[in-house]
Formats: structure tokens, sequence, C-alpha cells
């Protein structure tokens, strides 16, 4: 679902900042802007922020060039499109390697430009200008006035000077050049600074994007739970959808999702009473998506109403996949609350799918079990600003916390946004490939007690978790083929998942056992497997 986006340049212009935790953040004021282009349709999935701008087509009459802004260096540019990163510091650009994550292609960029001031610098009203140049040969003008009188701040979009770029513009071989000049021809006798305010100081600057299709695709099931002559499913409607779209754009290194509503999914077991939160939920997923057979690249994602309350949990993944491979598709599913809308259901949503990306949780709340010791920050906060493309708000580094704690005032760090960067990379290079059919593939669900659920599909079971005289026994008229098998975690459950390769006499199996660790843990009779990999 796409919707309507803004036009060629906008001027970041938030009527309310978000604030939380540690660092107070100024409201932002409104700043006027002229862009000297014609507006245009940005086909991509963004609304546009507040803004005061107005457009103009360019004349063959040039306006005169206003006098250099006097008394004011320029000294570094960020560009954000959800974690901010450094490209311009003292005049120079600095290399793509040390840009604090990749910026990508075909989505919303923010621009800001930070100064310093002289000592005997005037307060008054200053006029910046933003260069685009495509690889076209087209020129975009930007130019902004702010009300300079004191030093710049990251936390106050009024203290900086600040341009939206749409997604269109966002491509390789974008160049740029920002340039402060007077807005009032009485301020045009005091000393220009050296270096004057201009970067970069070498000329034009280039915009390192990343050319990556960059799409994630995740399929919506509604739960229809049939339970104590009961029915219960949520009413998901278009405005749902497209909230959870947003949400899980503004958090991912995206150009766009896509996000698309299945017919609803039958389940007839109790929920409020799982001892294993929502992994029976899962394993009926688990079978319905080896039974449908969707593309390897989509997240499969249940939308939850239950008819007897819950286990306790707002949402579970089935495991976390240790890469992005064709053969771990059959991990790439979850299931949350929906609580009424999209809006309430977002959160959970973004949370369950980043454990689907490889994401651990990250420690904030001290109740977060399995979480990465990797993460960098204390007490999960985020790190860096972060600003959503969708809600145009700004984030603290101190006082929002990455998405995958139990805190909340969440949004992505730029650890977790360089982590599912790979994901995304590799999933949206698929629809472009041929990919070779994978191999047949055993999935259980083993419980605390021994119990299981299994079912064929394809893939191959992950590396992480194959552990020593970890195997599936294979009887067949008396002979056995022992296969290693691998063990997963779930989050938040005993319950784990079981993967092996199916033998190649598959056919003529009477039962399997289960091995862990040298300890048989569940025997199973062939025909209570059931056999989902085969073409339909």
């Amino acid at each position: 679902m796409r919707v309507r986006s803004c036009g060629l340049l906008t001027p970041v212009c938030l009527f309310s900042v978000f604030a939380c935790g540690d660092d107070p953040i100024a409201t932002a004021s409104t700043g006027d802007s002229t862009t000297t282009t014609a507006s245009t349709t940005d086909p991509t999935t963004t609304d546009a922020p507040p803004t005061t701008s107005t457009s103009a087509t360019t004349t063959d009459t040039p306006e005169p060039t206003p006098a250099i802004a006097r008394g004011i260096r320029l000294t570094r540019v960020t560009a954000t499109q959800g974690v901010q990163t450094e490209i311009v510091r003292d005049g120079l650009e600095l290399p793509p390697e040390t840009h604090a994550v990749p910026l990508i292609s075909r989505r919303k960029t923010v621009l800001r430009t930070d100064w310093s001031l002289h000592a005997s610098f005037v307060p008054r009203e200053l006029l910046a200008r933003l260069t685009i140049y495509t690889p076209e040969g087209d020129t975009h003008v930007d130019e902004y006035r702010a009300m300079v009188d004191g030093p710049s701040n990251d936390g106050d979009f009024a203290r900086t000077f600040r341009w939206q770029l749409p997604a269109s513009l966002v491509r390789p071989g974008m160049e740029y050049r920002i340039e402060a000049f007077e807005a009032d021809p009485d301020y045009t006798a005091g000393e220009v600074s050296d270096p004057p305010p201009i970067l970069p100081l070498a000329g034009r600057g280039t915009l390192a994007v990343e050319d990556n299709p960059m799409v994630l695709k995740v399929e919506l099931i509604p739960i229809k739970h049939v339970f104590n002559g009961m029915t219960c499913m949520p009413t998901v409607t278009d405005a749902d959808v497209l909230e959870l779209q947003k949400w899980i754009e503004q958090h991912n290194p995206v150009e766009r999702a896509e996000l698309t509503l299945l017919d609803p999914l039958e389940y007839t077991e109790s929920i409020g009473t799982s001892q294993q939160g929502f992994v029976p939920v899962l394993t009926a997923l688990g079978l319905h998506r080896a039974k449908q057979k969707p593309a390897p690249n989509v997240y499969w994602y249940g939308l939850l109403e239950s008819c007897d309350a819950y286990p306790g949990l707002l949402g579970q993944a089935y495991g976390i996949p240790d890469a992005p491979t064709v053969t771990l598709a059959f991990q790439r599913i979850a299931t949350g609350r929906f609580l009424g809308s999209g809006v309430a259901a977002r959160d959970t949503f973004v949370h369950e799918i980043g454990h689907c990306q490889g994401r651990y949780h990250v420690r904030c709340s001290g109740g977060e079990a399995g979480y990465d010791t990797d993460y960098p920050y204390p007490n999960g906060r985020i790190g860096v600003w972060g600003y959503g493309i969708h809600d145009t708000q700004l984030r603290s580094p101190t006082g929002a916390r990455d998405y995958m704690t139990y805190c909340s005032d969440t949004f992505v760090s730029d650890f977790g946004w360089d982590l599912t960067y790979d994901f995304i990379k590799e999933l949206s290079s698929w629809d472009a490939a041929h990919l070779a059919p994978t191999a047949p593939l055993l999935v259980g669900t083993l419980y605390p007690d021994g119990t299981a659920t299994w079912w064929t599909t394809t893939g191959a079971p992950p590396s992480r978790g194959r552990g020593p005289n970890t195997r599936v026994e294979f009887t067949s008229a008396g002979a056995t083929v022992s296969l290693p098998a691998s063990v997963g975690d779930i989050p938040d459950a005993e319950a784990r998942i079981i993967t092996a390769p199916l033998p190649a006499n598959w056919a003529a199996v009477d039962s399997l056992r289960l091995v862990v660790a040298g300890q048989p843990r569940n025997t199973t009779q062939r025909s209570a497997v059931r056999e989902l990999h085969l073409a339909p």
C-alpha cells in the first residue's frame, strides 16, 4: 500500500518534538523556505511533515545573489534517514566507511548543518541555501531562513539549518552544496569568517548512498480464534495496515515496506492457558507457512485477539535466525496481540519482526531475557540522534531506548540499524535472483514435557544449535539412519525448535527419535508428521 508524499525539497519544520528520559529537547519553530523548482509527486511510501514551504518555478531572470553571511562558520553536515550520521566535518567530507550507518537510496533524508559564531555576532535572521545537483544535470535550490541567536544544537531543530530531501532525489550521483547568506542587506559590512560559511569547502559534495534494493515484505495473518463457543478475530482495516507499514519503515533501513493482509488462519486451542506463551500459535503458523509456501524473503506475522485471555506476553517470534539465508525462511514467523488497532499493535510488531531479522533483546528494564551482550550503550539507550521519517519527531540519544528493549519510548539505534541492514539487503536481492531449490527439512516444536509437533518443509538446519550427540534417528524396517539436528531457542519460552535434514529414504521411514546431548527426548511415528515439503 502506498501513499502520496511530499514535493521536491521540504524544510523540516516540527511543531512538536518528542522528548523523554535524560535529554530535554526543545520544540522546533517553523522557518521560511522557498524552493526554486517545480513540485512533483514522489512515488514512495512516505508522508510529508508539517511545512510552511512554498514552491516557485525558476525564470530566465535570476534573483540577485545575496551577500555571504558575516560572523558565522558552518562546521558540519549530518544526514539522517532514521539514525544520524556525520557526513561533513570542519569543511571536509568524511569517507563513507566512517559513517555511523550506511545511507540508502530512495529514502527520505534530513540534512542538517551546524554553525559556530564569532564573539561579535549580532543575532539576526540568516538565509541558508541548499543546492542539489541530480545525475541528469538538474539543479534544485532550497533556501531556508532561520533566526540565529546562539550556538547550534542537535537537540533543537530550530538551532540548525535543515532540509528534508524527498526519496526521489536520494540516489547515487546526487551532489549538494550548502551556503549561508545575509537575509538583511543592512548586515553586509561585517567580517566574513575564514573559511567562509560554505560546505563542503572543496566544492560540491556527493551524498554517498548505497544503491541496493531495500524492501521489507510482511504478510499479516489474522488469527481466527474459535474456542468455547466463541469466535474472536481482529478487524484489520487499511488504516491499521498503513500504521504498521509506517512504523516498520521508520525503524528499518528500507526504501519501503510492503505489507499484505492475508486470509485468516483458524486456531481452536486455548491461548490464555498456554504454558509456552504463543508457541502453539507460532507452530500453527509454521505448519500453515510450510503448506502455503510463500516467497522465502517474506515475513509472516499473526495478529491475535484471544477468546480466553493471554499468557502474559505481547508477542513472540519463532526463534532468531542466525543468518539471512533462504534455508531459514521457515523461521521468519512471529505473532502478537492486535489490541484493537494498528497504532496499538505497532511497537510489538516492530519488536517481533526484529527477532526474525536476527536481533536479540537489548537490556533496559532488566526483564529482557537473552539480551545482546554486544549492545554498546548503557540501559538500552539508542546512543545517537534519531528521526522518524513519518511522524517527523526527533529522538534523543539518551532519552529513547532501542526497540528491542522492554522499556517505553523506543526507537532504532545505530547498532540495530546496522544489524538489520545486512538482513534486508540480502533478502531484497532475492527478488531479482534465480534461487536454487532448497532441500527437504524436518521441523519440530519440542515442548518441555517431551511432546512435539513435527512437519516437513524446505530449508536447512541453522548452524547455531548443533551440539554433540544431538541427532534425529530415522528408523526404516529395523534399520536406523542418524542425521545431525539443530536445537534452537524460542524467545520467552522453554519450548525449542528442532530441525534436521530428511533422509534419502524418507518415504520408507516408520518412526523417528530425537536425541539431544545423548538423551532421548521424543519418539514419533512417521504417520504423525505433517508432510508439507512436496510441491503443491
